[in-house]
């Protein structure tokens, strides 16, 4: 009588541990548990990205759907390279971004800031890119950028123009004739290797 009522007892433990088994609560993973609780991750605003930096003048008819800032680093001296931060803003798609810079009369340009290119630029980003630059006379000078977006059904540019403040602000500064004005500057910029659309 004994064995038979533990026999029927193991049987009995068996059928409730089979049924147990399909209500198990679903295993979640640690990483699937950490992801659901971590906030998304606010991109910085184009503003926020360039704080501190200017709009650079627009020469021209301007057709590319493109921006452009600058800050200088440090205060331009004659016969001291300055270094100058440019910020490309892409406002529309392109395959690639040409950006082709041009100096004037009292600026030079190291050849290999003379051209840089942003490959696949893409809406609402900031690229930020370098350029050294040294003045040989006081005065105001512009340096001329020319954007070109390049895409499948062909090409859209607009110049900008970045003016070079040597010698003291710009108040007690008189501009040359060659380079009184931005349109001035890039109408006919030494070594320009931009080529209209």
């Amino acid at each position: 009588m004994f064995e038979i009522r533990l026999l029927s007892l193991s049987a009995f433990l068996m059928v409730a541990g089979c049924n147990g088994a399909g209500h198990q609560a679903p295993v979640i993973s640690r990483t699937a548990a950490a992801n659901a609780h971590t906030p998304a991750v606010r991109q910085p605003s184009i503003a926020e990205q360039t704080v501190g930096m200017v709009e650079a003048a627009t020469i021209g008819k301007a057709n590319a759907p493109v921006g452009l800032k600058f800050e200088l680093l440090r205060r331009p001296a004659v016969a001291e390279p300055c270094a100058i931060d440019i910020a490309l803003v892409a406002r529309g798609p392109a395959d690639s971004a040409v950006v082709q810079v041009a100096d004037s009369p009292g600026l030079s340009i190291a050849a290999a800031d003379r051209q840089f290119v942003v490959p696949a630029p893409a809406v609402g980003k900031v690229y930020r890119h370098t350029l050294t630059v040294t003045p040989s006379a006081a005065g105001i000078s512009y340096l001329g950028l020319t954007v070109q977006l390049r895409h499948d059904s062909g090409s859209d540019t607009r110049s900008f123009a970045v003016p070079i403040i040597v010698g003291g602000d710009a108040a007690g500064v008189r501009p040359s004739a060659a380079t009184a004005t931005p349109a001035a500057a890039m109408a006919t910029p030494a070594g320009a290797t931009a080529t209209p659309k």
